[in-house]
Parts: structure tokens; sequence; C-alpha cells
């Protein structure tokens, strides 16, 4: 951490900044904007300050960066369709992944879990209703929500401004709509991350794991909105106005 002096005589006190924002803020930006480079996201968390980075993927559970890093680039990424049928929407329209990455400092101990969204960059179909982003947990009562963090890119690295609208999903969930908007051919929310942390509120749960899983459903061609019903065992979605095409994807749960 810099510090700096400043040379006015009364200074006002300053907030320091946990590890976990820290890390947290940096972990967010790097897999939003690079979605499938695991190698390169653990060494962003570990930069700075972050440790033990475990990466969820389908059919070999929780990875090393470096494993899912060759599983990616083998072509074994995790793919895990939801039960809607997924119509005119392409099986492979997006990709989803999972991670979870441990903090810890003189201010408390934190478990972050991350999804990612990826959208192929040839794929430009973004129409209401909204996307929608969950994240669903299961951890031991030694641990509370400490916060969330939701980010989206152009397939060029250009951070999205538009609505990322949160949902009200509970202390151990949490759902965002995602104003899939398009401009110049180009979809505006081609890739994201999406994180939940938790904090350690107490001494105990030993052996006790936690436990994530990553949700996106994308849509096309509907209207009006959705309401949801989300926990690690599924995410449904229950849409206002008509069945709009759809395809939901989901990590396998990952666990600490």
């Amino acid at each position: 951490m810099s510090v700096s002096l400043s040379t006015t005589s009364v200074a006002a006190p300053q907030e320091r900044e946990s590890a976990n924002e820290r890390v947290a803020k940096v972990a967010a930006e790097y897999s939003a904007q690079h979605p499938h480079d695991y190698e390169g996201l653990e060494r962003a968390i570990v930069a700075a300050g972050g440790d033990s980075v475990t990466i969820a993927v389908d059919g070999h559970g929780g990875v090393s960066a470096h494993e899912a890093q060759d599983l990616y680039e083998q072509a074994a990424a995790a793919e895990s369709s939801g039960d809607v049928e997924p119509f005119d929407v392409p099986a492979d329209a997006f990709n989803v992944s999972g991670s979870w990455y441990h903090i810890q400092d003189q201010y408390g101990e934190w478990w972050n879990a991350t999804g990612t969204w990826n959208f192929r960059d040839n794929y430009v179909n973004g129409s209401a209703p909204r996307d929608a982003s969950g994240i669903a947990a299961d951890v031991p009562n030694c641990w509370v929500n400490d916060g969330e963090w939701i980010r989206a890119y152009d397939y060029q690295g250009n951070r999205y401004g538009g609505p990322l609208l949160r949902q009200n999903a509970g202390l151990t969930a949490s759902v965002y709509a995602v104003e899939d908007a398009t401009s110049n051919f180009a979809m505006l929310t081609d890739n994201g991350s999406h994180t939940v942390s938790f904090k350690r509120q107490s001494a105990g749960c030993a052996g006790q794991p936690l436990q994530a899983r990553y949700y996106f459903e994308h849509n096309q061609d509907g209207g009006g909105g959705w309401s949801f019903g989300i926990s690690v065992a599924g995410f449904s979605l229950t849409y206002s106005s008509g069945t709009p095409p759809t395809l939901q994807k989901a990590t396998q749960v990952f666990r600490t």
C-alpha cells in the first residue's frame, strides 16, 4: 500500500482500505476484461495481496489457475446449460466460469466468490427483458456477507456505463439485472464479472467449507421484467410478459 504526505497543515482522517477491498477491485476488473486468463487473474490477485485462487471447471472440480488454463486451452472449459430449452439462442452464445479466492490482513479474513460471463464476440443480440447474473452461496454461521461487485465490458475492453441493477437476493445470494444493450453492431455487455464477499465474524466452523455457484441467463426478443428464485441448487426466472427464448448456464458448485 502506498502512502502520500499532504502539504496542508490540517488533513482530514482517511479511512484505510482493507486488503479485501483492494483485491476485490483488482480481481473484478481483471476477470471482467480477461474472462479466461486464469493464470493472469491469479497473478493479479496475489500481487494485490490475496491468495488461494481456485477455479471451478466442470468435470474436474476445483482446480488451480494453471490447471484451469490448460483445460481451457484444450477447449475443455466449463460449460453447463440450464434446463431451459435454448430455442434460437445458440448454445455457444456465451460461457460462464467461477472461482474462489482468499484474503486475510489485520482487518479480517475473507473468501470471495466470483462468477464471470463471456459472450462470443460475433454474437450480438441485446434486447428486453434484461439478462440475469446470480451467485448463490452456502456458508457456515462464522461468516457474513460483506459486499458485492459487478462490472461489464464490451469485447474491446471498454467498461459498460449502463444499468446493472441489484435485485433483492438475501444474505447468501446476489442477483443483478444486466441491461444487455448493443451499439454499432457490438454487445456492450459482452463480458463481465460478479463477486460476493464473505467475511469471518467469529472463530470456529473448522472443517466446514463455504460453497457457491454462479448463474447467468440470457434472453432475447421478449418484454417486461422477471422475478427469480436462487440457491446453490438452482436459479429460476419467471418472466412477466410471455416466454422469450432463453439460455441459462451455470458453473458447478465450487467449495473452499
